[in-house]
């Protein structure tokens, strides 16, 4: 549900792509900033023409619509937590249509990475009595980390817009009545705290080195696009294609991180390499953060390397520090740079 008058969002994954997975009033999420951009293609009417207008109605082949929105990283608030692969996080959908697998085991989900069989998501918004419909989106997610605040996902998707089911020419929007959300399942965002991250060495410190970062970004650097075929007789957009992490030369999830000028393990760590790509953690790291069961999340990282020379900054309290851009490589041929849990 987004946080403005009178407008609902829910969402789900589709088990087949673009097919409405039926979506119902616990699929409703909590979202801020939603903004949703139609893109359409108009086909002239004729010169002699008796309409007011220029133009006939969109092309159904040629429909798609964007969506971008925010979401605090979030678990579950039910009684028992994930003792069934059917409760989720409010988080696990909007993840999932990102490029993530969702693993139910032992009362908690486990996200990682994927190369393909990507799932698609069906979004329902309602605004002021006017219902729309998205099928088969797929998107991008940065996550933004604040010490002391909940983790902040900035989500952009790409979805079809041509599977309506309120209108006799079976096309959204239409009018409907506002549906009534259960958000039996919510629970308070957790916050995230500084100690117990140590990115910069390869085996735990007793003083987590990470005290000194005030920020960090991490974009996992999907592409998304329509796919257009000339055979869907009258969707000519046939899917929503992802490419995930960036390029074949320069793959990998991104990362910018504003750390203070006294992170002395950085320093350590970055002048005994032999250039600016020098891997500055070669073993897995780990922050965990929450303490409600449902609501604690575990985050692995491997093998980040820098792309480029450390700038040096000041921070708004005029301490001094230094912005760090570069990638979560993981190992070769893995998929294992970054992982999410939730228990």
């Amino acid at each position: 549900m987004a946080l403005s008058r009178k407008t609902i969002v829910q969402a789900k994954v589709e088990t087949t792509y673009a097919t409405d997975p039926t979506v119902g009033t616990g699929d409703v999420r909590l979202v801020r900033n939603w903004q949703w951009t139609p893109n359409v293609t108009m086909y002239n009417r004729a010169v002699m023409s008796g309409s007011a207008t220029p133009f006939r109605s969109p092309i159904k082949g040629q429909k798609w619509c964007s969506m971008s929105f925010s979401q605090y990283l979030t678990g579950s608030g039910l009684a028992t937590p994930f003792s069934a692969n059917t409760e989720l996080a409010m988080s696990s959908v909007f993840l999932q249509g990102c490029g993530l697998s969702a693993t139910h085991s032992a009362d908690q989900w486990d996200y990682a990475l994927l190369d393909s069989g990507f799932s698609g998501v069906s979004f329902e918004w309602n605004r002021d009595g006017v219902f729309y419909e998205s099928r088969g989106a797929m998107g991008n997610a940065v996550l933004v980390f604040t010490p002391g605040a909940p983790v902040d996902v900035e989500y952009s998707f790409l979805g079809l817009w041509n599977h309506g089911t309120g209108q006799a020419n079976n096309d959204s929007p239409y009018d409907a009545a506002l549906i009534t959300p259960d958000f039996s399942g919510e629970i308070d965002p957790a916050l995230w705290i500084s100690s117990g991250f140590d990115p910069w060495n390869t085996e735990p410190a007793t003083v987590a080195a990470f005290e000194h970062c005030r920020s960090l970004r991490l974009d996992l650097r999907n592409s998304v696009s329509p796919r257009a075929s000339g055979t869907v007789a009258t969707h000519g957009v046939a899917a929503i294609n992802l490419n995930p992490r960036g390029t074949a030369d320069d793959a990998g999830i991104g990362f910018v991180m504003e750390i203070e000028a006294a992170d002395d393990d950085y320093w350590a760590e970055f002048m005994a390499g032999t250039d600016s790509r020098t891997a500055l953690s070669a073993a897995s790291d780990t922050s965990s953060w929450g303490s409600v069961a449902g609501n604690v999340w575990t985050m692995v990282i491997y093998n980040m390397a820098l792309s480029q020379a450390p700038e040096d900054i000041t921070f708004d309290d005029g301490v001094a520090g230094y912005r760090l851009t570069g990638r979560l490589l993981g190992t070769s041929g893995g998929l294992d740079e970054w992982t999410l849990q939730v228990d």
